[in-house]
């Protein structure tokens, strides 16, 4: 959640050296994601049905990780100045998902998925609307961010497998 919020803020802010150091912090997350990878199949989870499923969770957790980092990168390549406060806006919805999916793991109800879903609909139909007015580069990150959501809404199903409620940490 909190990468994500990062690169939302220093896009804001037009700050090119934090998001160059976007690519440092994607790897010390990354690191973590391994280790939990290798903790899943070294039997740290004791039913292997669950197993499966955080396993792919944690692995689709990376790929989004990824794509904000390649935000990242495409922002500082754009080195844009004048920044479109609908883009701001629909960046940060997307990068909510982040949070909304972290409701919905510990607390899998009807509402939080329906918060996940409806601001699935909310951001598509935005870039769609938008899809004339905003300039290419915008349009090209919102669109390769949007998948984000795409992989969350995959993810809910795999959480609705799991066979428990973790606790909140």
């Amino acid at each position: 959640m909190d990468y994500g919020q990062s690169l939302v803020e220093q896009i804001k802010k037009g700050d090119i050296q934090s998001l160059k150091g976007m690519r440092e912090r994607h790897f010390n997350i990354a690191k973590f994601i391994f280790y939990c990878q290798r903790l899943i199949n070294k039997g740290a989870v004791q039913d292997n049905r669950n197993a499966t499923f955080l396993y792919y969770i944690v692995s689709e957790l990376d790929e989004i990780l990824d794509i904000m980092k390649y935000a990242a990168a495409d922002w500082i390549e754009y080195n844009k100045k004048n920044i479109d406060k609908e883009m701001i806006t629909i960046l940060t919805k997307i990068i909510e998902q982040n949070k909304n999916f972290y409701e919905f793991y510990y607390k899998p109800t009807a509402n939080n998925l329906k918060t996940l879903v409806d601001n699935r609909w909310y951001v598509r139909k935005k870039i769609k609307n938008l899809i004339h007015k905003l300039q290419k580069e915008d349009l090209f990150i919102l669109k390769d961010t949007s998948f984000i959501l795409e992989l969350y809404y995959h993810l809910s199903e795999a959480r609705m497998s799991l066979d428990y409620t973790p606790k909140h940490s």
